[in-house]
């Protein structure tokens, strides 16, 4: 079975007033993303989202838009850092709040506890990040008072513990948040960081039977050789991990400004010799950080869509054989470290793309193995990949169509549909009531027996009640299309038709 594909989040794409202060005033990774520079002849930078898409995540459409791309390219849900530093003291929390307000957004995901200190260019605090060193305000600042320190992460005790988890629990508590083995997942970003960890979990998990929930899945972020023990389980943070082996290896290139040049090829070399049963792994699209650190950055050359396509489809596969069932892509939007799988304007859709071609080629791949190499799976999980690949076929033939610039609504013009239902509101279903909004096509209603009344802005009805009368009915269910074929010709006189034919038909 395919692991479940969860592409780590950036929730830095909104103004809080910490960052007007420390970078300028409405700061947010875009301006460092915009005002990048190439740095040598074919350096492609600034990087620019397809169609200037800059967007804002302190609107909830923006997620809702995000959450529908992913999903119908493949990516199963989203890891959003998670900025804690005390119990008085969080930040970019408002795009995960939106999430967990608006139910309507279909995309699963989980936290990931990004604990570690924030300081500046200059300062002499032992441990930290320094994010954007390239627009710090006060970088010549060296006053021997002031350590430069922006934000310290504290840890506390039992009080400031329990203010923490009572933050998380309604999170855990939402049914689209990601568990494993019953509990809800939460990433620790440097776990052996934590002196109190053992003490602090044991407090978590006895909050937390409290709430009916069997504790928390710890999974800790490693670096090289660095685990915790006090985790469930570790996963290398890529391509952090492969950057240590090529330095080991010596398979890098440090310029005299102190760029720091790795080859695509070379570092999923080393990535794809750690999967192993009981480590996640953690793929990544590209990498280079100069938009945020200059010439002081590590740029990754060689890398492309079709390389990615390669490597991803490799790592998948390589997982697959071990029996992980949960992976980590680096980034869904990691802009300022070229880290992103969020259409660009240099290769499009290309990275999802590659991310749902992958898919589809351990699907379809999967006889090929050695039988001693597939991990044995229920009857209800080989149905569940069946259905995977139906989809991602009709995924692709939608997304060439778009290339031709063909549009569904033709389908409907040609036969002379003007009303259309849609049975099935999942993924497909979204995108084709999508489409269909600015065209001459009407759908009045959806049918949808698992849909949960009041998630749609238009009508939705059941099998069990009179279907209103339309031209054509869509059926986007497509692993059961037969017998709810037999079903609806007993209820319509519409015609019926699969997803799939529309695009079969159009090319």
């Amino acid at each position: 079975m395919i692991p479940k594909i969860i592409s780590l989040y950036l929730p830095q794409f909104h103004e809080v007033k910490e960052n007007s202060e420390w970078y300028g005033e409405g700061f947010t990774d875009w301006v460092a993303v915009r005002n990048a520079k190439p740095l040598f002849e074919n350096h492609v930078q600034p990087r620019k989202p397809l169609d200037n898409n800059y967007y804002d995540l302190s609107d909830a459409s923006v997620l809702k838009w995000q959450a529908d791309l992913a999903r119908s390219y493949g990516v199963d849900g989203f890891c959003f850092y998670h900025y804690w530093f005390d119990s008085e003291t969080r930040l970019l929390e408002k795009p995960v709040e939106l999430l967990l307000q608006h139910k309507e957004i279909d995309i699963e995901y989980c936290l990931s506890w990004v604990n570690e200190s924030w300081k500046r260019t200059w300062s002499n605090v032992e441990k930290g990040n320094v994010w954007c060193d390239t627009f710090d305000k006060d970088k010549e600042k060296k006053d021997r008072n002031d350590r430069g320190l922006l934000v310290k992460q504290r840890y506390g005790r039992e009080e400031e513990w329990l203010k923490h988890i009572e933050y998380l629990i309604p999170f855990f508590k939402d049914e689209r948040y990601i568990r494993v083995e019953g509990k809800p997942v939460l990433c620790l970003y440097q776990p052996c960081e934590i002196a109190c960890i053992k003490a602090m979990i044991d407090l978590w998990n006895s909050r937390l039977q409290k709430e009916n929930i069997d504790g928390v899945y710890l999974i800790g972020a490693s670096y090289g050789k660095t685990y915790s023990k006090n985790v469930d389980i570790s996963y290398h943070h890529e391509p952090g991990t492969a950057f240590a082996s090529c330095r080991a290896s010596k398979e890098y290139i440090k310029s005299p400004e102190g760029t720091e040049f790795f080859e695509y090829d070379t570092l999923w070399k080393h990535l794809l010799a750690k999967v192993e049963l009981g480590k996640i792994g953690c793929a990544f699209t590209d990498f280079d950080a100069s938009p945020r650190k200059g010439n002081r950055g590590i740029i990754v050359k060689g890398s492309s869509p079709e390389k990615f396509a390669e490597h991803f489809t490799a790592f998948l596969r390589k997982n697959v054989q071990v029996g992980n069932k949960l992976v980590f892509v680096n980034a869904w939007n990691e802009w300022g470290e070229g880290m992103y799988l969020e259409p660009c304007e240099d290769y499009g859709y290309g990275y999802l793309q590659a991310v749902s071609t992958a898919r589809q080629n351990v699907i379809c791949d999967e006889n090929s193995m050695p039988k001693e190499m597939i991990v044995p799976t229920e009857q209800t999980e080989k149905k569940s990949v069946a259905k995977s690949a139906l989809q991602v076929n009709v995924f692709n033939q939608w997304l060439y169509a778009c290339r031709k610039g063909i549009c569904a609504a033709e389908f409907f013009e040609k036969y002379h549909y003007q009303t259309v239902a849609i049975y099935g509101m999942g993924i497909l279903g979204k995108q084709l009531k999508e489409e269909l909004v600015d065209s001459a096509i009407h759908v009045p209603y959806y049918i949808d027996m698992m849909a949960v009344p009041g998630q749609e802005s238009f009508k939705r009805v059941t099998l069990e009640e009179d279907l209103p009368e339309v031209d054509c009915i869509v059926v986007t269910a497509l692993a059961e299309f037969d017998q709810i074929y037999d079903v609806l010709k007993g209820k319509t006189e519409a015609a019926i038709v699969n997803i799939s034919e529309i695009f079969e038909d159009l090319y």
